[in-house]
C-alpha cells in the first residue's frame, strides 16, 4: 500500500520515509509551478502597464486633436475669444493640465506668418469653434 503524499501523512508518521517521486510526478510538479509563476508574472506586468482613466481619455481626445504644438494637425478651429486672433483659423491641441484637478484641456493654436509665408509665432485661445470637414 502506498502512503498518501501530503502534510498530514508527514506529521502523523514521522518515522517513515516517503517513496521517491517518479519522473512523471516531478515533471507535473514543475509544469504546475511554471504555470503558477507565469500567471503571477503576467498579472503583475499587465497591472504595471494598465492605462489610467486619464490616459484612456487623453488618447481619445488626441484622435481629434494634436498632442502638442508642432505635432501633426488633426482639426481646424477658429478662435472666438474676442482677442486679436478672434475668427482666425488655427488647429486644436489636447493636453492634460494639472491645476488642482487634472483635466484634458483643448486649445486652439493660431500660427502667425510673415508676409513671405515663413512662420513667426503661435497664439493660443481657449474659446474657439472646431471646424469639421
Amino acid at each position: 500500500m502506498t502512503a498518501p503524499r501530503n502534510l498530514a501523512y508527514l506529521l502523523g508518521h514521522t518515522g517513515q520515509h516517503l517513496p521517491a517521486q517518479t519522473q512523471g510526478e516531478s515533471t507535473v510538479h514543475k509544469l504546475i509551478l511554471s504555470c503558477v509563476l507565469g500567471i503571477v508574472v503576467a498579472a503583475s506586468t499587465s497591472a504595471a502597464f494598465a492605462a489610467t482613466d486619464l490616459e484612456v481619455f487623453t488618447k481619445f481626445a488626441r484622435k481629434f486633436a494634436a498632442d502638442d504644438v508642432g505635432a501633426r494637425k488633426k482639426s481646424l478651429c477658429a478662435c472666438q475669444d474676442g482677442s486679436s486672433v478672434n475668427g482666425v483659423a488655427g488647429y486644436v491641441i489636447a493636453k492634460p493640465n494639472s491645476s488642482g484637478i487634472t483635466r484634458v484641456e483643448l486649445r486652439c493654436v493660431v500660427p502667425t506668418f510673415a508676409n513671405d509665408g515663413t512662420f513667426l509665432s503661435n497664439s493660443f485661445c481657449a474659446t474657439f469653434t472646431a471646424v469639421g470637414k
